[in-house]
């Protein structure tokens, strides 16, 4: 019986050969660098690994695999761990809105009312919208974000009234431990023309103006302008408005940093059957480059089935 074919022994490598078939080392390849070979000619394949005294040891190889691991697979899932108590939804958009004019909208009215994080970039890093159904899922950088933004139920969006609730697959309990659950209470809704615990979290501010069943004949009537000229002053809007009656109240929404218009208010007449003559006649004017939008701020007034 012929011996059996040697073994020949590389560092942290092992090739087996065959009687009469010799293997040398390359040019080139450092001590402790090991081959291994399965099977014969083409049908195998070749692996390299690296030995303790090859150009790669074990332990820096499983360093770097680690800080990938940290780089592409903690950060993600802890992103998703926390998605479902930094989104909220979003009903009721108006026809125009799509991704990018929602995440600014909801970042600037953030902002606003002083209940963005101080931390660089925008509020909002995400937005899943179904323009069809007119609704969204606004995701948030953090927690306490998320929370402050159930604040902005009601809020108008181009004279429309929007609904903000928690998603479906908002876990209290998790939540919970992850940061606040309701909306800081020094949060200035006043400034985009919201008044704090009302009903689902922000119902329409009322328009300044008497009391008990007079004030929701205000809020009925109660009129949105959008699309302001920045320029304009408050007794200029004031002018345009009254060009069809007094009006028993009037604001001009601004920044509160600036004190610059931000182009958009909310009034509301003395006589309050002009209400929709007032629409027809300012909606739609041109003043400069802008267009004004002109309607009711709540849906009720808009004639549209409450949510």
């Amino acid at each position: 019986r012929p011996p059996p074919p040697p073994v020949h022994h590389m560092g942290g490598g092992m090739i087996g050969l065959p009687p009469g078939m010799g293997i040398g080392m390359p040019p080139g390849m450092m001590p402790g660098m090991g081959m291994g070979m399965g099977g014969m000619g083409g049908m195998g394949g070749m692996g390299m690994m690296m030995g303790a005294g090859g150009m790669m040891g074990a332990g820096s190889a499983a360093a770097n695999m680690a800080a990938a691991s940290m780089a592409a697979g903690v950060l993600p899932m802890t992103q998703q761990a926390t998605r479902h108590a930094r989104r909220v939804y979003v009903g009721n958009l108006p026809p125009s809105a799509n991704e990018a004019i929602v995440a600014t909208f909801f970042s600037n009215a953030l902002t606003a009312i002083g209940g963005a994080a101080a931390m660089p970039g925008e509020a909002v890093v995400n937005v899943y919208m179904n323009a069809e159904k007119k609704f969204a899922f606004v995701e948030f950088r953090t927690v306490e974000e998320t929370s402050n933004a159930m604040a902005l139920d009601g809020v108008l969006m181009e004279g429309i009234s929007l609904r903000v609730r928690r998603p479906n697959d908002y876990n209290p309990t998790i939540a919970a431990t992850l940061g606040p659950s309701g909306p800081a209470p020094t949060l200035n809704l006043a400034v985009i023309g919201l008044t704090p615990g009302g009903s689902g979290g922000g119902a329409a501010a009322g328009g300044g103006g008497g009391g008990g069943g007079g004030q929701q004949e205000d809020q009925g009537n109660r009129l949105f302008i959008g699309g302001l000229p920045y320029f304009l002053t408050e007794a200029m809007v004031r002018e345009l408005i009254e060009a069809f009656g007094p009006v028993r109240s009037f604001d001009l929404v601004k920044d509160k940093e600036t004190g610059n218009s931000k182009g958009y208010g909310f009034f509301v007449y003395q006589d309050q059957s002009v209400t929709d003559v007032a629409c027809e006649g300012l909606h739609g004017m041109k003043m400069g480059d802008k267009t004004l939008t002109v309607r009711r701020a709540t849906q009720q007034g808009q004639g549209k089935p409450a949510a």
